[in-house]
């Protein structure tokens, strides 16, 4: 085999699979692979805290989540008091703790930060609401994604004009996350100026490569064998 054809061969996978590649995700079902559950359950009852700034270590031993504010304290609740979200109803002690986020501001400037502390990870998500007010930032929440060098690998924000959620009841949301294709995901950043977030999922699996990636991979791969055969007869 020449260095063309070579060349050729080496650059296939890459031209089949493609870089990096993420989705927002609606449904717990769309995360790729076995998942591990943090649900907050801890942080009942006297063990609430409320306004701090962490770093606070969440889940088991073996598979924690490290949750830390860097700017206003006020922002982080982890607790399961009653959380009012406007016209989108209320939380309170049924989910046995959550995650609030809360700011005085007027915009999202005081993101909660989770870090991965057993590894990258692929995909995760939450079940979660948030204040909806169509006049106000406060009715958005941004997911963002990071890898250890804090590149922003992707970010969606979640509105009412979009993939919003609109519950207007008691203990009420919908899943929102971020599935990727690698698992290079270091750390998470939740934008809310008011948003409630439960049950964090998350996995480390990596996607198969599409059918028709696979398809044509093998296409190629039947094209260099073509070209190499002509070339012998030659």
């Amino acid at each position: 085999m020449n260095i063309k054809t070579f060349s050729a061969f080496c650059l296939l996978p890459a031209l089949a699979i493609g870089s990096a590649q993420a989705a927002l995700i609606t449904d717990s079902s769309d995360l790729v692979g076995s998942t591990t559950t943090v649900d907050f359950n801890q942080f009942v009852g006297s063990k609430q805290l409320n306004g701090i700034n962490g770093p606070i270590n969440i889940g088991t031993p073996t598979e924690k989540v490290q949750a830390s504010t860097l700017y206003d304290p006020l922002t982080m609740w982890l607790t399961n008091i009653d959380w009012s979200l406007a016209d989108n109803g209320s939380w309170n002690s049924g989910r046995d703790g959550f995650l609030g986020t809360s700011s005085t501001a007027s915009q999202n400037v005081n993101p909660v930060k989770i870090v991965f502390e057993s590894g990258n990870i692929s995909g995760f998500g939450f079940f979660m609401n948030y204040f909806l007010d169509a006049n106000t930032i406060a009715s958005s929440v941004s997911l963002s994604a990071y890898d250890s060098g804090a590149t922003l690998l992707e970010e969606f924000t979640i509105n009412p004009a979009g993939v919003g959620i609109s519950t207007f009841g008691f203990n009420e949301g919908a899943f929102r996350g971020i599935q990727r294709d690698t698992a290079d995901i270091d750390y998470i950043l939740l934008t809310a100026s008011n948003a409630v977030f439960d049950n964090l999922q998350f996995t480390r699996s990596a996607s198969v490569p599409e059918p028709a990636s696979i398809a044509l991979l093998l296409a190629g791969l039947a094209g260099i064998g073509y070209t190499n055969k002509k070339r012998q007869k030659r």
